[in-house]
């Protein structure tokens, strides 16, 4: 891995280390319910994210199941209570997938995204959920994404732009020096371009009630029952859910909307969790029969809490049952090499292309300076306010754009009132 993903990896186990020695877990995801127990927040968009993942996999037959960058296991859980099937998740951070053994039992891999250590094939659907903004080569990790997948997989981001000035003004605001920072933003053709034209996409979150941080949990309730798959993309919406799969849907959802709430909401976790008893079993063996070398693609073999590859010899240890199948700095030629290879041959009558899109997500170690900043983000409000503008008077009329505009500035009025209180207070205080 390079020196980005591997200081992103330091900061991520200490985050997924934080509170267990004092047995108050800080969770990723809501698993200890709906606002209970310490958590990232957010509460009603991830149960919303999470029930539109669900629902997209209902469609469809499998028996295994991977959440790549799959945090502490919360979705390849729910995945299993559903769906029955078998359920696996692996993240770059080693603390992570430790978690995912403790609160669920569910076995995992340490890894690096770009270089995943799974053969061809090796998961009926796989998911990957608000990761690929974050990873330094999301072009060859989409690929790969794509190589591990036998059936349906599907991709989520909050991180979409809606044209190619806002992905550059997003792009330009990019700070390095955030902690686990948004540094990629992408359209929907990136992933045309990657996963090919029978890819289906839309808005993962479509309910603006999802956002509404004071839902009680009568109202959350209320607002995953009555989810309803659309099917568009718009500027309305939260995020974009993209699925890219080889086979047919069923005819009918294979469990129901109401259902998949219900298993959402009613699963939890004790914080007495590191008493499971499923955290202690060995790893799956059918985990160990699906990796492969990530470097060489070559076959590996288990003895003694360590993998060895049956073909360039690379040893990888295995820690809590976590087998950690990362590279380093001393593999980058040779990844850089098998890259080249690889792209120039499945990509070749777009190579050129493809090359460009991986260039456009490589940033420069220098930050926005404020002029770069200030000017972006009035454009990017320019934009959005257009946009608001032109849908009003698509829907509406002029008394509806002049309450708009009204209504806009009434909230700038009052923020900045507001403002000028806080500062008066503050220097009254002083």
């Amino acid at each position: 891995m390079d020196k980005d993903t591997l200081k992103t990896k330091e900061w991520l186990d200490k985050r997924f280390a934080e509170g267990v020695k004092d047995g108050e877990y800080f969770a990723h995801q809501p698993i200890y319910g709906y606002k209970k127990g310490r958590t990232e927040g957010r509460d009603l968009i991830r149960y919303m994210r999470n029930l539109s993942i669900l629902v997209k996999l209902s469609h469809y037959n499998f028996d295994s199941f991977i959440d790549i960058g799959g945090a502490e296991g919360y979705m390849p859980n729910l995945v299993k209570t559903a769906f029955k099937a078998d359920s696996y998740t692996c993240d770059l951070s080693f603390e992570a997938n430790v978690r995912a053994r403790e609160l669920f039992g569910i076995d995992s891999v340490g890894m690096d995204l770009s270089n995943l250590p799974f053969k061809d094939k090796a998961f009926d659907a796989v998911l990957c959920s608000e990761v690929l903004e974050h990873v330094t080569n999301p072009i060859q990790a989409i690929c790969e994404l794509k190589r591990i997948t036998k059936k349906v997989l599907v991709i989520t981001t909050e991180a979409v732009c809606y044209d190619k000035l806002e992905r550059s003004l997003r792009m330009m605001l990019v700070d390095l020096n955030e902690h686990h920072c948004d540094r990629n933003w992408f359209l929907p053709d990136d992933f045309v371009f990657t996963l090919g034209n029978d890819i289906i996409y839309e808005n993962t979150i479509y309910d603006p009630r999802a956002a509404d941080k004071k839902a009680s949990p009568d109202e959350a309730r209320k607002i995953l029952s009555s989810y309803a798959e659309r099917g568009t993309f718009d500027r309305d919406g939260i995020g974009i859910t993209v699925l890219s799969s080889g086979i047919q849907k069923t005819e009918r959802p294979r469990i129901s909307v109401q259902d998949l709430a219900d298993i959402i909401l009613n699963t939890t976790v004790s914080t007495d969790y590191k008493n499971n008893a499923a955290s202690r079993l060995p790893l799956s063996t059918k985990l160990i029969e699906s990796l492969q070398c990530p470097k060489c693609a070559g076959n590996v073999s288990m003895a003694n809490d360590t993998l060895t590859c049956s073909a360039c010899g690379s040893k990888y240890a295995v820690r809590n049952n976590v087998p950690l199948m990362y590279t380093d700095d001393k593999d980058a030629d040779y990844l850089s090499r098998k890259w080249a290879m690889r792209l120039s041959g499945e990509f070749a009558s777009t190579y050129k292309a493809l090359l460009n899109l991986i260039k456009l997500f490589e940033h420069s170690t220098s930050s926005p300076n404020i002029f770069t900043k200030i000017a972006a983000r009035r454009i990017m409000k320019i934009e959005k306010f257009a946009h608001n503008c032109a849908k009003v008077i698509r829907q509406r009329s002029f008394l509806g754009l002049l309450s708009y505009f009204l209504m806009t500035s009434k909230k700038k009025v009052s923020r900045e009132i507001d403002r000028i209180i806080g500062r008066f207070k503050k220097i009254k205080s002083d």
